[in-house]
């Protein structure tokens, strides 16, 4: 090619003859003859200007500027650090300590926790609700960044010394199995971050890409990095008013290399040679900020093919750019968007002032909590941070806490959130409509689930294809609309302001343009989505209710494996499952589904979620009952309504509300009267019974059963020739007059009852019950033998929970025996297996009685310590009733003190659960135990300050009854 071309026009080598002006090719220079002229000004440089206030980004700040620093232009002295490198650089990340620690690949798993945590990249966190022992250490595996990482998939538990000496699980704590000897895994150095010609900045609207790329942009240009310049192009890929199209940014780009519009090539693949051409023939390095890019599309034609210059592009999406770097940004954390929030409050000023811009705000020292609720309000995005400051500034008396009770309707917090030119609402709703039809529609079903949803109820949700859902969830999260990952059932979450956003849409939401035909009424497609996602739940809490409970195996599953499993699983989805019961949708699935979980939610002691789903399983049956139904569902209705009131009896005896259960008892009493149901009626007096023995009103509990038993022992059709369920529901009332006989002391009428029952052996349950009558008539060593053979048949079956509770019995009953070495093997079984699955009730009673065999083995200081531990966990589970009895053991310890402590702890937890006649009946034990003390004087002044409460308690109750009587 001549070096002078001629006036009519070039050869360019690849594309043939083009004009002066035009003349396109990437590749060397020397190949190609460039006719831009030289007197035109550029617009290089031409970088918006960075924010004042910058937070909580260092981190991503630093692997920017390691990633956009350009090639070395030669071989570096390896002795002298090099400008931009990560040895010369202040902003260089730290390296991990995990890339080159001499204990990487060890394999060893011995030395201390602190040390093996350590070894396996584990941090500490302590909850701030204290634990049994002090505040509960959980261990953790993090990233580097601080945030939680997936669990590795082979996982080994670590452990802690419990106050009984034996090792216990540490929950959430798990370790590498380290590599096996013969399979040495050698320590690999950690990578340093290398140039990136593309790098990608990705995430939600308001987090704040396009600052950290101003940031970074400025900070690499004032170091020297890209003396060829920088040029910054706003691509408005989410613009309402339409995104720049790849021909007009091209254009725009060239005007900025010198190359006016009017000479510049029509065609948008001769503007893309052109481009690259003049990008290659600068002198310097230049770096390209390509801000708001929509999609790959829009941003492919941008790209240079000079490996110096550098690209730095923005995006709501995760772009899939080929061999592009990608810094995904998160909210902020909690102490940086405090101090982004309190410096951008700073920044702003009043207009007019009262305070000189730049004062600190004392408003932040006064009100720390409500700075935080601010924070959170604003999903820690940074730009929200900045519109809810620049509302403070604006109004210096505006105190924090009214603007976060402003703030707190979930209806508007959204259009509250706002600064002159747009609403947080506006922002995500630009998102919202660049999403396809399907992934918008999957999007609002999913904020109808309060909770995270796994890959098939997701699927349930939408009525597709498991494969199409994974494919939409994908799409939301590159759109950083839902978070979470589609490994194996993963979970996907809606982030809090994007779950406000989906319920503040109209009825009729605005779908995208090609939605709008095809989308069916939005209030049926969300009642038909419900519908979906609730048979789904039902259906797997009725089969893992069922494996709860199993007696044989199923499916190559032992009974053991599925009682565990269905118990780790309903642990997992009971949130879940409640949320579901109690919210919307067809009443019979959501009654179905509270039956469903009532006996696990007895099985884990969990009184207070128990009486909630109790309250909605009577609601949603007394709804039905109003309900025009077919006739074969009508007929079953009235017993399911008597059911409903004696489930929630049940539950409100279990949260000690005796008067208002017995009220529920005696409803379904009378509504089995109405209907002539002698079976009904009879059962439903054993709650009554219940009811007033825990009124402390044992004998008229005593009369009530005898009543109930009188009934099922009269009519002729009532025989078990003729109902062959009656037997066991007359033994059942039998098992419940002789508790109440042995609750008044009868110990003796108590075996009289149960040996009624049933052959001895016959049934586990009333074997436990005659082994507690004959622990009560000091007939140890033959309740030891009853429970022997009882924790001996559920072994067999492989009935695991079954075989706990008997151990705890047969615990009590050797010591009782004498047996005290072999009582505590037995009860740190017990100990295992609670903490095993976290039963905080079964593990504080095994400590109960483990102190007691300690003590009977010459071991106080360890009784001491075990009981210490059980008042802190059962004070922490508002577990009175094992409190009382802790006070009963220290009592017989001759420990009077400590005794009088767990009793007043016992008053407390009754009292701030509403038992009034538990707390009173407790005061007037404690006063008479300390009313006997020899030599305590100062415990003895005590006497009449506990007797004083209890007749205020009797007094509060009385007026208590009164108001109840009246209303």
């Amino acid at each position: 090619m001549d070096s002078h071309p001629s006036p009519e026009g070039v050869r360019n080598l690849i594309d043939g003859q083009a004009s002066i002006g035009t003349v396109i090719q990437s590749g060397t220079i020397g190949q190609v003859n460039l006719a831009a002229r030289a007197e035109v000004r550029t617009a290089l440089d031409g970088l918006r200007s960075r924010g004042r206030v910058f937070v909580g980004r260092q981190p991503e700040l630093d692997r920017l500027l390691e990633l956009l620093r350009p090639e070395p232009s030669a071989p570096a002295d390896p002795g002298e650090p090099q400008p931009g490198s990560a040895a010369g650089s202040p902003t260089a990340p730290a390296r991990s300590p995990s890339g080159s620690g001499s204990d990487q690949g060890s394999g060893s798993s011995s030395g201390s926790l602190e040390e093996l945590a350590a070894r396996h990249g584990l941090s500490t966190w302590a909850p701030p609700a204290p634990g049994p022992d002090g505040p509960r250490t959980e261990w953790r595996m993090t990233r580097a960044d601080g945030t939680f990482g997936p669990l590795p998939e082979n996982l080994r538990l670590l452990a802690r010394r419990s106050p009984s000496g034996q090792m216990l699980p540490l929950p959430y704590a798990y370790l590498e199995e380290p590599p096996s000897p013969e399979e040495p895994v050698p320590a690999v150095p950690e990578a340093e971050p290398g140039p990136a010609a593309v790098v990608v900045i990705s995430g939600p609207g308001g987090v704040g890409t396009t600052e950290l790329a101003l940031q970074a942009a400025h900070l690499a240009r004032e170091r020297g990095d890209f003396p060829g310049g920088v040029l910054f192009l706003d691509l408005r890929g989410h613009r309402p008013d339409g995104r720049v199209e790849p021909g007009a940014a091209l254009g725009t780009l060239l005007e900025a290399l010198g190359v006016p519009a009017a000479e510049q090539p029509a065609g948008q693949p001769e503007r893309e040679q052109l481009y690259r051409s003049l990008l290659a023939a600068r002198e310097g390095a230049v770096l390209v900020v390509l801000d708001d890019a929509a999609a790959v599309p829009q941003v492919l034609p941008l790209l240079p093919g000079d490996p110096r210059t550098r690209v730095l592009v923005t995006s709501r999406h995760s772009l899939g750019l080929p061999g592009a770097e990608v810094v995904e940004l998160a909210a902020l954390g909690r102490a940086d968007a405090l101090e982004a929030l309190r410096l951008h409050v700073r920044a702003s000023g009043p207009h007019e002032g009262h305070r000189q811009r730049g004062r600190r705000d004392g408003r932040f020292g006064r009100e720390p909590e409500a700075a935080e609720a601010l924070a959170v309000q604003c999903g820690r995005l940074p730009l929200a941070l900045r519109m809810v400051a620049a509302l403070l500034a604006e109004d210096p008396e505006l105190t924090l806490a009214e603007l976060a009770g402003e703030l707190a309707d979930r209806r508007t917090a959204l259009d509250g959130i706002a600064d002159r030119e747009r609403t947080l609402r506006a922002v995500i709703d630009v998102s919202y409509r660049h999403l396809p039809a399907d992934q918008a529609r999957l999007l609002r079903l999913m904020a109808l689930a309060p909770f995270p949803l796994t890959t098939d109820t997701a699927t349930a949700l939408g009525g597709g294809s498991e494969r199409t859902t994974r494919r939409l969830l994908r799409g939301l999260v590159r759109s950083h609309l839902v978070t979470g990952s589609g490994g194996g059932q993963g979970r996907w979450e809606l982030p809090d302001l994007i779950r406000l956003f989906l319920e503040g849409l109209p009825t009729e939401p605005t779908e995208p343009p090609e939605a709008a035909e095809s989308a069916e009424p939005a209030d049926e497609e969300a009642a038909q989505a419900r519908i979906r996602l609730l048979l789904v739940y039902e259906g797997r809490t009725r089969a893992a209710a069922e494996d709860l409970f199993a007696t044989a195996p199923r499916g190559g599953r032992s009974v053991a494996v599925r009682q565990a499993q269905a118990l780790n699983w309903l642990d997992e989805v009971l949130a879940e499952a409640v949320l579901l019961a109690t919210g919307e949708g067809p009443a019979d699935l959501r009654m179905l589904l509270c039956h469903n979980l009532e006996r696990y939610l007895e099985r884990r002691h969990l009184p207070d979620t128990g009486l909630l789903v109790a309250e909605t399983l009577l609601a949603l049956t007394l709804e039905l009952a109003e309900t025009r139904l077919r006739p074969e569902l009508a007929r079953g209705l009235p017993r399911m309504v008597r059911d409903a009131h004696c489930s929630l009896g049940s539950a409100l005896l279990a949260v000690r509300q005796p008067r208002a259960a017995a009220a529920c008892f005696e409803e379904a009493v009378e509504r089995a009267r109405a209907d002539g149901d002698l079976r009904d009626e009879a059962l439903a007096l054993s709650g009554v019974s219940r009811a007033l023995a825990g009124q402390d009103r044992g004998e008229e509990a005593v009369t009530v059963l005898r009543r109930a038993l009188a009934l099922l022992d009269g009519p002729p059709e009532l025989s078990p020739e003729r109902d062959p369920e009656l037997g066991p529901e007359r033994d059942a009332l039998r098992l419940a007059l002789g508790r109440a006989l042995l609750r008044e002391g009868d110990a003796e009428g108590a075996l009289a009852e149960w040996r009624r029952i049933a052959e001895p052996g016959a049934s586990d349950e009333v074997d436990r019950e005659v082994a507690r009558a004959l622990l009560a008539l000091d007939r140890a060593p033959e309740a030891v033998a009853l429970l022997r053979g009882v924790l001996r048949r559920a072994t067999e079956a492989e009935q695991v929970f079954r075989a706990t509770s008997t151990r705890l019995a047969l615990g009590e009953a050797l010591v009782a025996a004498g047996e005290a070495a072999e009582a505590a093997e037995v009860l740190r079984v017990v100990e295992l297996a609670g903490a095993m699955n976290e039963d905080h009730w079964l593990v504080a009673r095994s400590w109960r009685w483990l102190a007691t065999a300690h003590r009977e083995l010459g071991e106080p200081d360890r009784a001491g310590e075990l009981l210490r531990h059980a008042v802190a966990l059962a004070r922490r589970t508002d577990d009175a009733e094992l409190l009382v009895e802790i006070g009963n053991a220290r009592q017989v310890a001759e420990e009077p003190a400590e005794a009088a402590q767990a009793w007043g702890l016992a008053v407390e937890c009754l009292v701030r659960t509403g038992d009034l006649p538990g707390a009173r009946s407790v005061l007037g034990q404690a006063a008479d135990a300390l009313e006997r003390l020899d030599g305590r004087p100062e415990l003895r002044e005590l006497v009449p300050e506990l007797r004083a409460r209890a007749a205020a308690l009797a007094e509060l109750e009385r007026g208590l009854a009164a108001e109840t009587g009246a209303g």
